[in-house]
């Protein structure tokens, strides 16, 4: 976080309690109500954060006001809706974290899983897939409507780097279905 904060590289992430580096004096979870939350700060303006939920939950920023508050509603087990306080951290996050998870997903719909006794040839198909992936991502984006679906885009990607511009159809040409005698004919001309 200090080598983004450093790079002028916002960041905000969970983070386990454990990690090296990370304040190990926040409240244990009993002693915490919903919605109740802990921060430290060190003087180069890293905060961590501890939010209690249904359990507690540990995060780290290098830009949020840790003081800065905010209503959410959560369900209770009776299944109504209570509201209770977060920090904008925690929203922040919320609203943020669903695009490397949302990626990895795509990724695995179709996936070149290759095993291979060669590590480095695992990492290399999985930045394939990656690159196809966030190409997917940004033509998604760019074609305002058009709707494909990964596995047609994927198809056409293999397509355009093999040379095939057009689908060629099985079988043999019309012309080849003529009669055998007919050819025959054409041959002894």
């Amino acid at each position: 976080m200090n080598d983004l904060k450093a790079s002028r590289i916002y960041a905000c992430g969970t983070i386990r309690s454990d990690r090296k580096g990370f304040p190990k004096d926040f409240s244990a979870d009993k002693s915490m109500q919903r919605g109740d939350s802990e921060w430290r700060m060190n003087l180069k303006g890293l905060t961590a954060l501890k939010w209690k939920d249904s359990k507690g939950i540990f995060l780290a920023s290098n830009f949020h006001n840790p003081e800065e508050v905010t209503n959410v509603q959560r369900k209770t087990k009776d299944g109504s809706r209570v509201e209770i306080t977060c920090p904008m951290m925690v929203k922040d996050y919320n609203e943020n974290m669903g695009y490397v998870d949302k990626s990895d997903q795509i990724k695995s719909y179709y996936e070149i899983d290759r095993k291979s006794k060669r590590w480095w040839l695992r990492i290399f198909w999985h930045f394939i897939d990656l690159t196809i992936v966030n190409a997917f991502i940004l033509f998604r984006i760019q074609s305002e409507g058009k709707s494909i679906t990964l596995k047609d885009f994927r198809t056409s990607v293999a397509r355009g780097l093999i040379g095939i511009l057009k689908r060629q159809k099985r079988g043999r040409k019309s012309e080849d279905l003529v009669s055998p005698s007919r050819n025959l004919k054409k041959w002894y001309q």
